[in-house]
């Protein structure tokens, strides 16, 4: 360990950190604190708390992971934190044999019995009835603030109201108490007064007070708990009782109860225009006086009863909508659906390519319901994007299982404090800061296994993971990616090429345009927050398992629920629903998939499989005290049989199924991992298709937990040896990790520069920040799993005293000049020449690495090599497909070695082939260009285009002439790098938009020329010479070999 956490855990103290703010500068925050320890550094008899300034402080501390030994792993801290000009005090969790008074000392208390909960922080005193009606009476001091019956209500699609309150049955308990804080949680039915079987939701609620906090948090979901075919929700609140509000607030809206405003509404009813409904009489549904502006509200709301404000604070209000807060002299309700849906204008362009996907028909008007609109079925069966997810996927998609989860706070203030004070409270809030020890201290605490946290040696690696995520979410913004079912949701696809009104703004692809977290960006978004604390990876993480966890996740089906577990033929209500499973991404909706009696062609939604991430929210509960997302993981948990088998899906099952045991061992889940690993490691890895390494630590993980098992060691190191660089587009990071661990061969480590600096340069550059760090994706497609595999990877780094990486030098693909392969007068008149300088030396063959210029299969391509005198020397009709080698950029190639001529002079390799990317060095060492021709070339119909993935060279003029490049980012989904830069002086560069193109006019800079084009996946640029001379350069990689070959060429004037 490093001395300063030696030293942390010599005096029993290990030291917490929280952001800095200017939302509330000095302020006391009631909050969490999240920590990772060694096993065996607490034992049985230590008593845990926190200290400020190394003083005590009225804390709790509990256990949410243990290690196998028994000992704490993963704690949670609770207490209020303080700020000072907005920075944090110093805080620490403390060890010791005997607790201080100071901190168990605390103002609150806590009273429950068989008609409720009654709590009084020191600030202020409520009370949580049985049955559930919220929070019934609140009080500061003398004054009453709230009073009466509130609580969930849905009002269906009858205009039927369900609440909580008449369920008798709900469960309501005190979850965590201690000095700091206590929480309540009520679990439960929406029901009528005469309670009914046909009750379709219900309701998870958690309140949570504070020791001498005037904040009361509440974290409330509502589950679609029946067939939302047969029911609509009309609106879902969550009500408070006021008691004589006089006045109330919002953001720019405030005013005055009295008989000419009754009551206030403010609908928040699409991202961007909130709509004020003043209730101006005593009829509350005809004396209504509405104005809408464009805008988002702040999302709090005051109330002032006395000497008091009654505050709701929310969190994305406008993000998360539609969403609507109604205050009134005697009630405070927050609408998680809108009780003025109907408000909403039509959006002319809701089905139209570029928002069908958004589902805005869920998303907005007067009632929710699982039915999808004609006019959207129809566009989804139009759309040509996909084929994949059909149309009638999001028809038959059914919202039973989805929930609507919501957070919000009430603070009691004084009467005094200001909207901008009430204001800054609401930004605090919305960044809700927590603390945590640090990066350095979870790594080593062995709580990940062999990681490391960031530091100041190889800064690109988890500068470039940082970036992928961050990059990856900016879709929402891009996009306008708002509403409660998909906000947190990201995209498979981008079409970055896509217009509207003539401007290049993209959008998302169809096919499998809800990604659901397939490939588990949500788990690596905690773990680069645990390692890397970046504040924003927190905030992204936040947003994105609050998406995964309530409606990428099964909470609920009736059928299942209520059916014999013991019955072979049980099965969920609706198709695939199985409570705990995760949907898949097939719909375009994110519930969306196949019903009973439609096709069978794949899995929309299943508790094992490649798709499923129980580990993000795991990874919530252990890293933010989300006790939503630990419910959903133990329900998962609860329901979960692991299959067996030898593909994605089996080492994907395998690695949950780890993570798993490691947090709840048992002995059913070893015997399925030891199944599984048995099944996995039956023959060759590259046998177990599709994608052996779909998660790429699975080897790793389970040798971590297996150390004796040598049959398996010999069979991961072999596997890093077949594997190579990357398998299927994923990188071998952590599987060549452990193989170093194994065997002490640094090459292990080594091979892998050019895989770092790939990932990094697959990162779009924008200076408007639009497309900033797109390309590079989370997951097996455009990233490798990079991000998730780096902090292994940089372990062994790290043990293996290595500094630097070495970057393998990779000229690139000859521009390829596309012509038509079988036609041998349309290659010889514009196909790519390859100049080949013949010395006196043994003939050796021509050694060929190829793959496509833009993706996909080798192309068809012919060949044939002429003499100086223009005689044949061999043809060959087609390219045929050598095998596929790794090339230094770790890209992979085909690769066959073919004659070389046999005497000196200067030969001439013409390739046909509208899309082929031959790498340079084809020589085996002797002087190599290619000659390129201008665009317009005698007797030919069709312009000279030259096409290129990546290539680096010099350009050396033929001619006296102006020469002028034009270069188009030919992908529809990705961008290009150009530059062009003279040998002495500076050039330009520019990043390309797809579609986007560019101009550069090589007279301005003084010859030769050093080009060098980038592109990655789909990306190919074409390249234009305009110019007045056939043949006006020459260009190779290296300017010494292209200067040769300028020398034995005739200039032409």
């Amino acid at each position: 360990m490093s001395p300063v956490l030696l030293a942390a855990l010599a005096v029993c103290q290990v030291p917490l950190y929280l952001p800095p703010q200017q939302a509330l500068p000095d302020a006391a925050w009631p909050s969490h604190a999240v920590i990772a320890v060694p096993q065996g550094w607490i034992a049985p008899e230590h008593k845990l708390y926190l200290t400020e300034d190394g003083r005590p402080i009225p804390s709790q501390v509990e256990v949410a992971a243990r290690w196998p030994d028994g000992s704490p792993k993963w704690l949670h801290g609770y207490a209020t934190f303080r700020y000072a000009k907005g920075e944090a005090r110093r805080y620490a969790l403390a060890r010791a044999n005997e607790l201080p008074p100071e901190a168990s000392k605390s103002p609150l208390r806590v009273l429950d019995d068989e008609r409720g909960i009654r709590i009084d922080t020191g600030a202020v005193r409520f009370h949580i009835p049985r049955p559930f009606v919220g929070i019934a009476l609140l009080q500061r001091g003398e004054q009453t603030l709230l009073q009466g019956t509130g609580g969930p209500g849905v009002v269906d699609a009858e205009g039927t109201l369900w609440q909580a309150g008449h369920d008798d049955k709900a469960e309501i308990v005190v979850e965590q108490q201690g000095p700091a804080c206590v929480t309540v949680k009520a679990v439960g039915w929406y029901q009528t007064p005469e309670p009914r079987e046909d009750a379709f939701c219900r309701f998870t609620t958690r309140i949570t007070a504070y020791a001498g906090s005037p904040i009361i948090k509440i974290d409330h979901a509502t589950t679609f708990a029946d067939d939302m075919k047969k029911h609509g929700v009309a609106a879902l609140s969550f009500t408070f009782p006021l008691k004589d509000a006089s006045q109330y607030s919002s953001g720019t809206s405030r005013g005055t109860f009295g008989d000419d405003l009754r009551a206030m509404s403010l609908a928040q009813l699409t991202d961007d225009r909130v709509y004020r409904i003043a209730q101006t009489g005593p009829n509350a549904k005809r004396d209504l006086k509405i104005a809408h502006d464009f805008e988002r509200n702040a999302g709090w709301f005051s109330a002032r009863t006395g000497d008091h404000r009654t505050v709701l604070l929310t969190r994305d209000f406008w993000q998360k909508c539609p969403k609507e807060v109604k205050i009134s002299p005697s009630e405070l309700v927050y609408y998680a659906w809108p009780e003025h849906g109907e408000l909403t204008p039509p959006d002319p362009t809701a089905t139209k390519i570029e928002n069908v996907y958004k589902s805005l028909c869920f998303q907005s008007g007067d009632v929710l319901t699982s039915h999808l609109p004609d006019e959207y079925f129809q566009a989804l069966e139009q759309q040509t994007d996909t084929t994949e997810a059909k149309a009638e996927y999001a028809q038959a998609a059914n919202l039973q299982g989805v929930s609507m989860r919501n957070q919000f706070a009430l603070a009691i203030l004084p009467a005094q404090a200001s909207d901008e004070q009430v204001a800054q409270l609401q930004r605090l809030y919305l960044q809700n800061p927590s603390a945590r020890v640090s990066s350095t201290v979870i790594a080593r605490s062995g709580a990940f296994g062999p990681v490391a946290a960031a530091g100041d040696d190889f800064v690109d690696g988890y500068d470039t993971a940082v970036r992928i995520l961050l990059g990856y979410v900016r879709s929402i913004e891009r996009y306008g990616d708002y509403g409660w079912g998909i906000y947190g949701n990201t995209h498979h696809e981008e079409f970055m090429s896509f217009e509207v009104g003539g401007k290049r703004v993209g959008r998302p692809s169809l096919h499998r345009v809800w990604h659901n977290n397939h490939y588990k960006y949500v788990s690596t978004a905690w773990k680069l927050w645990a390692l890397h604390g970046d504040w924003r990876l927190l905030a992204l993480a936040r947003r994105a398992t609050d998406n995964y966890a309530s409606v990428g996740q099964v909470r609920y089906d009736r059928v299942w629920m209520n059916s014999d577990p013991n019955d072979p033929k049980r099965r969920p209500g609706i198709k695939y629903h199985y409570p705990g499973g995760f949907y898949h991404c097939k719909a375009t909706v994110p519930w969306g998939g196949r019903d009973y009696g439609m096709d069978a062609v794949d899995i929309d939604a299943n508790l094992t499989g490649h798709w499923p991430d129980p580990s993000a929210l795991l990874l919530s509960w252990l890293l933010d005290a989300d006790r939503w997302s630990k419910d959903g993981y133990d329900l998962w948990l609860s329901e979960v049989k692991f299959p067996d088998g030898n593909t994605r899906e089996a080492n994907e099952s395998l690695v949950q199924a780890i993570t798993a045991y490691e947090y709840r061992p048992n002995s059913e889940t070893m015997a399925a991992i030891k199944k599984l690993a048995k099944s996995l490691t039956n023959q060759s890895i590259l046998l177990n298709r599709p994608s052996p390494i779909w998660a790429p630590t699975w080897l790793s993980r389970y040798h971590e937990l297996c150390p004796d098992d040598e049959e398996f060691k010999q069979y991961l190191v072999k596997s890093a040896d077949e594997i190579g660089l990357n398998c299927e587009g994923i990188c071998s990071l952590a599987l060549c990790a452990t193989a170093y661990d194994l065997t002490g061969d640094k090459d292990y480590l080594l091979r892998h520069g050019s895989t770092v600096v790939r990932t990094k340069r697959r990162l779009f550059q924008d200076p408007t920040r639009y497309w900033q760090d797109y390309g590079a994706r989370p997951g097996p497609s455009r990233g490798g799993h990079f991000a998730l595999q780096w902090p292994r990877f940089l372990y062994a780094l790290r043990k293996a005293g290595i500094a630097d990486l070495p970057v393998p030098e990779e000229p690139g693909q000859y521009l390829c000049s596309a012509t038509r392969y079988d036609d041998p007068r349309d290659v010889l008149a514009r196909g790519t020449r390859i100049l080949i300088l013949k010395d006196d030396q043994a003939a050796q063959p021509l050694t060929l690495d190829a793959n496509a210029a833009s993706s996909g299969d080798l192309p068809r391509t012919s060949l044939m090599l002429l003499n100086s005198a223009g005689a044949t020397v061999w043809q060959r009709a087609e390219l045929e497909r050598g095998p596929r080698i790794e090339r230094p950029s770790s890209r992979l190639a085909y690769h066959q070695q073919l004659p070389g001529p046999d005497t000196a002079g200067l030969y001439a390799l013409f390739v046909g082939s509208n899309d082929i990317g031959i790498y340079q060095g084809i020589a085996g060492g002797v002087p190599e260009c290619q000659v390129l021709h201008s665009r317009k070339q005698p007797g030919l119909s069709d312009s000279v285009v030259y096409r290129c993935k990546h290539t680096k060279g010099w350009l050396v003029p033929l001619v006296d002439l102006p020469i002028t490049l034009k270069f188009i980012a030919r992908s529809d989904r990705d961008g290009s790098y150009v530059s062009v830069t003279p040998h002495e002086g500076p050039g330009g560069s520019k990043w390309l938009v797809a579609g986007e193109s560019a101009e550069v006019a090589l007279d301005d800079y003084p010859a030769p020329w050093q080009l060098e084009i980038y592109g990655d996946d789909s990306s190919m640029t074409d390249v234009f010479v305009e110019t007045d001379a056939q043949v006006p350069l020459l260009y190779g990689h290296s300017l010494e070999h292209v200067r040769v070959i300028q020398s034995k060429l005739q200039p032409q004037r």
